[in-house]
């Protein structure tokens, strides 16, 4: 897509890495009649429930353990998720170890069918031509990287790093 009619544009888009909840800010300095609706665009890409209003209501959702922990339950199911590798970094003062999860339920499990569309968007970041995969389609699968760290209620909490 082609951005028109702006002058100093600045898009921001801030994301939690746990949930993958994210706040979008769109600011300039002015616009034309006929600019493009940046906003709009970019909300209608990034789905999956994921848009908030506020860093406000972000900084909430980061708070709330028990809501991520929730959110992301699917990584922790042996029916949904098959872990291909676990690895600590004994240096890390957090404590925090790394997990490499499959899944090929992305057709079947909401959870994750959920966290996959917001996860998404970001490939269009970083791969030009990308596109969408059929989540109805059973053939595909996904592996994806978490860090995970123990929050200092006890509660296991998953932060994305990556997904293939």
């Amino acid at each position: 897509d082609k951005i028109q009619g702006y002058r100093d544009l600045r898009v921001r888009w801030t994301v939690l890495t746990s949930t993958l909840h994210s706040v979008l800010s769109v600011q300039y300095a002015a616009r034309s009649p006929d600019a493009t609706d940046v906003e709009a665009s970019l909300r209608a890409r990034i789905d999956g429930g994921s848009m908030l209003e506020s860093v406000a209501d972000l900084a909430e959702f980061a708070d709330d353990s028990q809501r991520a922990m929730s959110e992301l339950s699917f990584v922790d199911d042996p029916e949904v998720c098959t872990v291909l590798e676990k690895y600590s970094v004994p240096e890390s003062a957090e404590g925090s170890s790394f997990v490499i999860v499959h899944s090929s339920k992305l057709s079947t499990c909401a959870a994750l069918r959920t966290y996959h569309r917001r996860m998404r968007f970001l490939m269009f970041l970083s791969i030009e031509g990308a596109s969408y995969i059929d989540e109805n389609d059973t053939r595909w699968s996904v592996v994806l990287l978490f860090e995970k760290r123990e929050a200092s209620n006890g509660d296991k909490l998953y932060y994305f790093v990556g997904y293939a």
